[in-house]
């Protein structure tokens, strides 16, 4: 039964070809690379190969190039296609490509010697009556009480839960963030009258199929339009979504008519392009788990933050500065229960779903990953959101797909209201100042996410104590250093470190008995990346984003 979340097969390399119900024909692999060498590109003119918006958002969170970014070798695209070889896309974050060959014409070129393994895509199966049942659940529309100065009439609830209203009278509905959507088709998005505003006002900054290299996005599945509305969308009749001023790019990744993992190449793929063209928040409604074929199917042990392309794909979306919040998945109800891919991956914000009680919905996916984590990270209204209908009337539907794209308007605002804040500040911000932040759980995670709650918790991060400050940063070894002013000499202080997904690393309290304090790194600290450290001086508060090296 077709889900909308949908996950991947294991990402082994060189597995053995299934033949029931597939083609004889060509099929859709991906090869990867040994290397990067004989490419024409180099880190040296970065703005050959990343727009200037994109090497603006590394430098802001001060992200330094990598081979990663690099382009995969042109040389090595060339070599295949001088065999024949059909190149349909080719991934520079897991440097390989995507061909359509034969499996008789793969044993080839798995002979190259710059060739180390692949991956089965498959090609499309005959296409399947579509289904609806992502998690449809269509309530009765009801206008709740509202003072707000804008209209938001029936959407106020999803809207206010977040207060995300007092976001948009601040002023902060997005304007300057770009925002990727990543999903199944954005049907008659075009013509319908709640995303007037969005063409009248050049918002769309592009559009691509990545199903069926095309830039059309505007003929196929529904549910892109209306995981939109919650975004983007803007109508007299009362809807208005969390980010109705932000930028965006509409992306399509998903065949709603299948489950292979060509899908999840798609996404990779429309990630690297979101991040060459400076996009700032991915937001994706597709989660995967089970799959055409049962060998290919996911086991809750795969749930690891490393193991799925998508989940892979997410983390190196944003290794590079990129926002990306992802639905938790509807399988609550069913034998699977868990999250679905790439909702468990570890630099992501993950989200479930949650009724006008503020009551975990019965679909919503629910944690741990497989290594312990907390999942999902925050909840919003998902039971009868309201969206777009597909005749342009004001309609409802249920599902992660829904609280999703609230929570990455909601992020989209808060980021525009705090620009120096950087991705991974960003979902512990978001956390740390959510309903339960001090209750977490896997089943509703942080709590509700608020934008009035964010405010307040990033002015306590910012009161800064004259002289006080941090070294090395980076953290070379198992040492850190705090230098105190002599003022505070005698005071009792408390001094936390966490990582980004907010779990604490370090907590102690001392009595400063001099300029300098030394701690020993704990071992949980070993992984190299970035972490928060919070000093409390007697309500006097300084963060500092460490990085460990």
């Amino acid at each position: 039964m077709k889900k909308i979340l949908l996950l991947i097969g294991a990402c082994v390399l060189g597995m053995s070809m299934p033949t029931k119900g597939w083609s004889q024909d060509a099929l859709k692999f991906f090869l990867y690379f040994k290397d990067k060498d004989h490419n024409t590109y180099t880190l040296e003119k970065p703005e050959e190969f990343l727009s200037e918006r994109a090497l603006q958002r590394r430098s802001r969170q001060n992200i330094t190039l990598s081979e990663r970014d690099l382009p995969v070798s042109d040389q090595y695209i060339a070599a295949l296609r001088a065999q024949n070889v059909e190149v349909l896309y080719a991934s520079k974050w897991l440097n390989g490509v995507l061909v359509k060959v034969t499996e008789e014409e793969l044993k080839g070129l798995l002979a190259l010697e710059f060739v180390s393994g692949y991956l089965h895509a498959f090609g499309q199966l005959e296409t399947k009556e579509l289904s609806e049942s992502y998690h449809k659940e269509s309530l009765p529309l009801v206008k709740p009480q509202s003072n707000a100065k804008l209209n938001y009439g029936y959407s106020f609830d999803q809207v206010s839960m977040l207060n995300a209203d007092q976001m948009h009278e601040d002023g902060f509905a997005g304007q300057g963030i770009q925002i990727a959507v990543l999903d199944a088709g954005f049907y008659k998005v075009n013509s319908l009258s709640a995303f007037d505003s969005l063409f009248a006002n050049d918002q769309i900054l592009g559009t691509y199929d990545f199903v069926d290299a095309e830039e059309n996005v505007y003929d196929d599945h529904r549910h892109g339009m209306q995981v939109l509305s919650c975004l983007a969308g803007y109508s007299s009749e009362g809807l208005i979504g969390t980010a109705y001023k932000a930028d965006y790019y509409l992306f399509r990744t998903e065949d709603f008519s299948t489950e292979t993992r060509l899908e999840e190449i798609n996404w990779l793929i429309a990630a690297e392009k979101a991040d060459s063209l400076g996009v700032d928040i991915i937001s994706s409604s597709l989660g995967y788990n089970t799959f055409d074929y049962e060998s290919q199917n996911y086991t809750h042990e795969n749930l690891d933050g490393n193991t799925a392309i998508i989940t892979q794909a997410a983390d190196l979306a944003a290794a590079t500065g990129m926002l990306v919040v992802t639905s938790a998945g509807n399988e609550g109800n069913d034998p699977w229960k868990k999250i679905t891919a790439p909702a468990d991956a570890d630099s992501v914000l993950s989200i479930g779903a949650v009724d006008r009680n503020n009551e975990l919905a019965f679909f919503s996916s629910v944690g741990p990953t497989a290594d312990g984590r907390i999942k999902p990270d925050v909840v919003a209204l998902g039971v009868g959101t309201v969206v777009n209908g597909i005749n342009g009337n004001i309609a409802t539907n249920s599902g992660t797909s829904f609280s999703a794209p609230l929570v990455a308007g909601l992020a989209a605002g808060i980021w525009q209201a705090n620009p120096q804040l950087t991705n991974m500040d960003l979902i512990f911000v978001i956390k740390e100042s959510a309903s339960m932040a001090h209750s977490a759980n896997s089943k509703l995670g942080f709590g509700i996410p608020g934008y009035t709650n964010a405010t307040e918790f990033i002015k306590s991060l910012s009161k800064s104590v004259e002289g006080l400050s941090v070294y090395p940063n980076p953290i070379q070894d198992a040492q850190l250093t705090i230098r105190f002013p002599r003022k505070v000499i005698g005071k009792p202080c408390k001094v936390a470190i966490y990582s980004t997904d907010a779990k604490s690393v370090l907590q102690s309290e001392i009595v400063i008995q001099g300029t300098r304090h030394t701690f020993q790194i704990p071992a949980v600290m070993e992984a190299a990346g970035p972490y928060i450290l919070r000093i409390d001086l007697e309500g006097e508060v300084e963060t500092f984003r460490l990085l460990k090296n």
